[in-house]
């Protein structure tokens, strides 16, 4: 347990007790220290209702990290009187409500079990075009639901990662998503997304994680997936992959051929495609993705022979082929 002794530290700046072995309830004077600056209590096992108030009793708080634990209630609208706040990680504890307003200070911002609903449930994404520190927006695993408006693209150009993962989104992915220059991992997994995979998402050229598995979009493999250079999804250029890729494109609608790849890859490691629509053959230039440890076609319509040359990754570790016309 936190010891009760730590209320006397009456000038407490910084308290970080992150990643122990703590259980029970967090005391609440915790949340009187004035003149603290950093919170961190996460990954532990602490639960306490945050004090609705705290936007008030901690007017210099810039960063507040309680994730991976069990707090329970909702994040107080207060939050928002603490002007200079920049990072606030609650995801994984048993929150509930709606989405707080005003955090447009913000670097990075984490919860999960927060809701909204409707069509226009994702509108809380155009409150935080105006924190133009943005650098992480894990969303994943909450109850928001709605369509994602043409307004995350306005975000900041710092951001870099994205998940929106385990949700209830549904519409196309919109156009705009192509103006996050910075962006490194995108993460719509688990959620209804329809349409098509956009021919202009190849513009991110610093993505390495693309995640789309469990959705419902309906398309052909883009071959425009090709130009993303740090990424590797199986694009007709292959060679001009450079860095560690990742793709979950599973569970899906997406028709055609797997795009022929013509030169040699040694980053691509993770790569699914499992449970969609692609017919024709396996290309046996699959055995120039170097990296490859994981490689998942199945449940699909593939035909013809599995390609010998599929031999030649040394790296593979997980091979699924199954429930096609092999």
């Amino acid at each position: 347990m936190i010891p009760s002794e730590l209320g006397h530290l009456s000038n407490l700046k910084l308290l970080q007790i992150s990643i122990n072995n703590l259980i029970g309830t967090v005391p609440l004077f915790l949340f009187n220290f004035s003149s603290i600056v950093t919170l961190a209590l996460a990954s532990n096992q602490l639960w306490v209702d945050i004090p609705s108030d705290i936007g008030f009793k901690l007017p210099n708080l810039l960063s507040f990290h309680i994730c991976f634990n069990k707090f329970t209630g909702a994040l107080p609208s207060s939050l928002h009187n603490i002007t200079k706040i920049q990072s606030i990680r609650a995801s994984n504890n048993f929150l509930t409500g709606s989405v707080p307003q005003g955090l447009e200070s913000l670097r990075d911002l984490g919860f999960n079990l927060i809701a909204s609903f409707g069509a226009t449930g994702q509108n809380f994404i155009t409150s935080l075009t105006n924190s133009t520190s943005l650098q992480l927006l894990p969303l994943q695993k909450n109850l928001l639901e709605g369509v994602i408006p043409q307004s995350i693209g306005n975000l900041s150009s710092s951001l870099w990662k994205l998940y929106m993962g385990n949700n209830r989104i549904y519409g196309r992915i919109p156009a705009s998503i192509n103006r996050l220059s910075n962006l490194q991992l995108l993460d719509l997994s688990y959620n209804s997304v329809s349409g098509e995979i956009l021919p202009k998402i190849s513009q991110l050229q610093k993505l390495q994680m693309l995640g789309l598995a469990e959705n419902q979009i309906s398309c052909e493999v883009p071959a425009s997936l090709g130009n993303l250079t740090k990424l590797g999804p199986l694009p007709q250029d292959v060679g001009r992959l450079e860095n560690v890729g990742t793709i979950y494109l599973s569970n899906n609608r997406l028709s055609g051929r797997i795009p022929e790849s013509n030169g040699t890859c040694k980053s691509l490691q993770n790569l699914s495609m499992a449970n969609n629509l692609l017919s024709g053959p396996i290309p046996g230039s699959l055995r120039g993705v170097k990296g490859l440890q994981s490689l998942d076609l199945s449940l699909n319509q593939l035909s013809g022979d599995i390609p010998t040359d599929l031999q030649q990754l040394q790296t593979l570790i997980f091979l699924n082929l199954s429930f096609n016309d092999l």
